[in-house]
Formats: structure tokens, C-alpha cells, sequence
């Protein structure tokens, strides 16, 4: 679900499917697995996010709705649950430096109505024993669509294929956020205040039907598709003519921003383009990330990334990266 690079090159990996924390040295031995599957101390259900502060290990676990923190060698330090404001189900954004989290969560959308439905998060800064500190700011949530069943008395609410998404990232008290509504990402700080940052270059790439049948090809093959198996999508859902300007956010280390170009079904397989800006928005080089990878996190010159290959098996990979004079 989620992994992270350390001072001294090692690894933390947040493996969900085995409910644990495992740390990996720079050449690719496992050192340690943290924690186990249960409800109690240093316990997971669902370890979600993983992050460092000074020698500790803070982990988010989605299910159980608390942060555990643990020390370099494993030992567990201490639990706290969120706050009932984070909801059910909360997504760990990240950490303030003075190890404050940021959560967000979304809000119950109005279902009753077929059609586009876009709720909106709320992003909540929670103590470091779980408290409400503050809520910094509402967003709108990512785009979903409502079908209502022939008797009208059965709601369902799913993701609306190439619809917008807000992606956001937070490091070193920074936080970056795009909506997907323009191509514009902004930042927020501490105090709720928001500011344009950049403007994302990006010529309107429109969504044709051929996208469609291998989006709902591409997600059952996932195993993703609906009833598991069935390759008759929905119907009536009112796909987006064209892809949002951008797909995904990070912050690396050096308070650089990435930004990815949103791609059409049958550009999954090939190399991944990003955008890196500078700190203050200005646009920097492009890269291109290996196929079927998602960046977990990024350095002067590495990047960390889950990969999945052939036989669905997913992979951590860290690779060097030069940039071109």
C-alpha cells in the first residue's frame, strides 16, 4: 500500500496483505517485519501509510482507524485512534513536521439521483494522539457516478471511469492539492490559506468509445471488473469527453513537485510521463517511470516505486534516475 525510504537507504514497506511493516536493506534483504495481524498493540488490520519522523516508524491503519508508532528496530511505542471526525475508512495524506497528521475524509455524497455525484473531503489535522486539531480546508472529492436499480429502491455509487480525481501530497509542512477541474495545482498551508502554484501543461486528450471497452477490459483482466467477471459495464454512465490535465501529485524530498499526465487505457502498459516543477512552480524536466509503476516516493536522484508484472505480483523497485543538460 504504500512505502518509504529512509535516511540510511533502507526501506519500510507497507504490505497490507500481510499485515505488516516489513524493513528492507538498500540491497534488498528483509531486516525486520513489524507487527502482525490482530486488534491489539502493535497490531494491523489494514496497514495503509507508512512515514519516519526523526528514528520513529508512524504507521496509518485504515481499518482499525488509529496510528501506531514503532522505533527503528520494531519495537512498538504507542496507539492512538483518529477522531470520529476522520469517518470510517481514513486516508492518511501525510505528516507536519511537528508530527501532526493530515487526513482526509470524504463526505456522505447524495446517491439518490442518478448521474455525476462529486462530494466533497474534508482534510483534517489530527494531534499525534489522535485528537481534532483542526480542519484545514473541504475539497471536492473524486468524481463518482449513482445508478439507481428499475424499482428505485437499491443506490449505488462508483467511481466514474476517467473522471476527475483530487490527488494531493504533503511533505515538510507543505501541502499540494489538485482538484482536476482546471489544470491549475495549488497549495494550502497550515493555516487553511490557498495559493495557485502551477499550471499544468496539458492538451485536452479526448475519451473515445475504443477507450471505454479497454478501460472495462483492462479492469477485469485487474480482476476489478463488475461482478468480478462480467465484461458488460454498466449502463448509462456519462463518461467524461476528455481526461483531466492530471492523474497524481508527489512531493520528493527536496520540495520538488510531480505531477502525472493522465493516460488513456492503452497507454497502461508503456512508460508513465511526470512533470517536475520547482519548488516555487516553475517547470524543471519531464521523466518517464517505468510501465505499470506508481511512485511511493522520490529523492535527488531515486525514486521508489510498486511496480506489478506479468503475473499480477506487485513489486518494490528503486531505481537512479540522471537529468539531462
Amino acid at each position: 500500500m504504500d512505502a518509504v525510504r529512509l535516511h540510511d537507504g533502507t526501506v519500510a514497506v507497507a504490505n497490507a496483505g500481510a499485515h505488516q511493516i516489513r524493513v528492507v536493506a538498500p540491497d534488498g534483504r528483509t531486516l525486520r517485519d513489524v507487527g502482525q495481524e490482530g486488534h491489539g498493540p502493535g497490531e494491523f488490520q489494514f496497514p495503509g501509510w507508512v512515514g519516519v519522523r526523526g528514528d520513529t516508524l508512524v504507521v496509518a491503519d485504515m481499518l482499525a482507524s488509529r496510528v501506531s508508532r514503532f522505533t527503528r528496530e520494531g519495537t512498538h511505542l504507542e496507539s492512538a485512534r483518529f477522531s470520529e471526525a476522520a469517518g470510517l475508512f481514513p486516508q492518511v495524506v501525510g505528516q507536519y513536521r511537528d508530527g501532526t497528521l493530515l487526513v482526509a475524509a470524504d463526505e456522505a455524497v447524495d446517491s439518490r439521483k442518478p448521474g455525476v455525484v462529486r462530494g466533497r473531503t474534508a482534510l483534517l489535522r489530527l494531534r499525534p494522539d489522535g485528537s481534532l486539531l483542526d480542519t484545514l480546508t473541504l475539497v471536492p472529492s473524486s468524481e463518482q457516478f449513482a445508478t439507481v436499480s428499475a424499482d428505485g429502491r437499491r443506490f449505488k455509487v462508483e467511481s466514474l471511469p476517467f473522471g476527475r480525481r483530487t490527488v494531493m501530497a504533503l511533505r515538510n509542512d507543505v501541502l499540494v492539492v489538485g482538484t482536476g477541474e482546471t489544470p491549475a495545482v495549488r497549495t494550502i498551508d497550515a493555516e487553511g490559506r490557498t495559493r495557485d502554484l502551477l499550471q499544468v501543461t496539458a492538451t485536452p486528450r479526448p475519451v473515445r468509445a475504443a477507450d471505454i471497452d479497454a478501460y472495462w477490459k483492462n479492469l477485469v483482466t485487474a480482476g476489478g471488473g463488475p461482478e468480478g467477471n462480467d465484461l458488460t459495464p454498466p449502463q448509462g454512465i456519462p463518461y467524461p469527453a476528455a481526461l483531466p490535465p492530471y492523474s497524481d501529485l508527489h512531493l520528493d524530498e527536496a520540495g520538488r513537485v510531480w505531477v502525472a499526465e493522465s493516460r488513456l487505457p492503452g497507454e497502461w502498459s508503456q512508460p508513465a510521463t511526470w512533470q517536475i516543477f520547482s519548488p516555487n512552480g516553475q517547470p524543471l524536466a519531464q521523466i518517464r517511470l517505468p510501465p505499470r509503476s506508481l511512485l511511493m516516493d522520490a529523492g535527488n536522484d531515486w525514486v521508489l516505486l510498486r511496480e506489478l508484472d506479468a503475473d499480477q505480483r506487485e513489486i518494490v523497485s528503486l531505481y537512479r534516475y540522471s537529468v539531462r543538460r
